[in-house]
């Protein structure tokens, strides 16, 4: 009788270190799974540490494979290579892309956890490109600031000299219309008055009734010819030329960013979930939808009751290893002790497994195309990479210094179990 009961002990004791050993692997799982990544926090830092907002000016928005993008942006005014980086930087501001994401984050996550019924992930674009013909039309004005004045010379005044800086206009008027600007100013500070009206009537024959510009531009400069005509007969070619930038690159600028706007909704969003229904043809808005709505109710389930059977599980299944070796007490928590150090040793590999390699694994599935070209922008495949490393990093960190806790505590009563002596003297009940 006594072997038997021996070895259903034995038998016992395997399946709830098992059992200890699943709970523990429960409560890794929500600890540092299920909770991190209902942590706006979590997604956050990995973001930061990234420098995520700072390498979308100087890696995504300067690649290549997405100049047609950065040229909307900048709405197609030609700017300097140097200066694409600080333009864009005015335009959307990397503290307000910043706010516009972790809102987005706070959104989502809050709707995963069940503190808001609809799910809207979108960022607000409208206000920066609101803003953003005034930073371009500032930037030509500072452009035209820095442009230097040609030199007189004696035939500046003839007819033919005339003529000439009069097709020079025309082409500076024309190369504002396209978004460049012109190499030089023209020496109007150095002609007399009679030469600025002569000059006057060329211009306003060849550039402002008669320019080759389209007719949206022709008519903004036909509609300031007054205030052109002041400033050229004051020789201030800056602001002519600036009054011509506003009249006939404004509606360059105005149809780029229309272009950007055609993704956004009425209110100047960009809907993520719009976005994913664009991207996905076999599913519609409201099928998706319904698809986060399923995985909301499955993640409530999912906390509501795997919290609780992880802690049965784990410390139940200890308190029955303990119960199964009653009175004897070296037993009773050296078997506890014993399924503490091989779930907690066990748990401790992984954790230090998946610190090590999950995070690489993760990189590694970002790499499209592999045996072709990628359809991913190089830039955005490799800031891709280096987020999902960081998320992978972080989601992984938190399981080996629980597991390492256990495994302590398994060995302290692995130790004691051989000390009980100096107890159970005290206590008769117990062997």
């Amino acid at each position: 009788m006594g072997c038997i009961l021996g070895i259903l002990r034995s038998i016992a004791t395997f399946i709830l270190i098992i059992v200890v050993f699943a709970g523990l692997i429960l409560l890794v799982v929500v600890g540092s799974f299920t909770d991190k990544l209902l942590d706006p926090e979590f997604y956050t830092s990995a973001i930061a540490e990234q420098d995520t907002y700072n390498r979308v000016y100087s890696e995504i928005l300067v690649d290549p494979a997405l100049d047609e993008t950065t040229r909307a942006l900048l709405g197609d005014i030609d700017v300097k290579p140097e200066d694409i980086v600080p333009v864009l930087r005015e335009i959307l501001p990397p503290e307000y892309i910043q706010a516009q994401v972790e809102d987005s984050i706070g959104r989502a996550v809050g709707y995963f956890n069940g503190d808001l019924e609809e799910l809207d992930v979108y960022l607000d674009l409208g206000p920066a490109l609101a803003d953003a013909k005034a930073v371009l039309l500032a930037y030509v004005d500072q452009r035209i600031d820095q442009l230097p004045v040609e030199e007189a010379t004696e035939q500046t005044c003839t007819p033919e000299g005339l003529l000439e800086k009069a097709q020079e206009f025309q082409g500076s008027f024309a190369d504002l219309a396209s978004g460049a600007t012109p190499d030089s100013l023209p020496p109007l500070p150095y002609f007399d008055e009679q030469c600025l009206e002569d000059l006057f009537e060329r211009v306003d024959e060849l550039a402002i009734e008669g320019g080759g510009l389209n007719q949206e531009a022709q008519q903004a400069v036909t509609a300031i010819r007054a205030e052109l005509e002041r400033h050229l007969m004051e020789g201030d070619s800056k602001e002519l030329l600036k009054r011509v930038s506003h009249a006939v690159a404004g509606p360059l600028v105005d149809g780029a960013i229309d272009r950007l706007s055609e993704g956004l909704d009425e209110d100047g969003r960009y809907d993520l979930i719009k976005a994913l229904d664009t991207w996905d043809d076999e599913r519609t808005e409201a099928e998706i939808r319904q698809d986060f709505a399923d995985a909301k109710d499955t993640i409530g389930k999912f906390n509501s009751w795997v919290k609780t059977l992880s802690y049965l599980m784990f410390f139940g299944g200890l308190g029955l290893i303990g119960l199964i070796y009653f009175p004897a007490l070296g037993k009773m928590i050296r078997w506890p002790g014993i399924a503490l150090i091989v779930s907690g040793g066990v748990v401790y590999g992984l954790g230090r497994v998946l610190e090590s390699r999950l995070a690489d694994r993760l990189g590694d599935a970002i790499q499209f195309g592999a045996d072709g070209p990628s359809p991913v922008p190089p830039s955005v495949a490799r800031l891709a990479t280096d987020l999902l490393v960081t998320f992978g990093h972080n989601l992984t960190d938190g399981i080996t210094g629980p597991a390492l806790t256990v495994l302590i505590v398994g060995g302290v009563l692995f130790v004691a179990s051989f000390f009980t002596f100096l107890v159970t003297r005290f206590i008769p009940v117990l062997k």
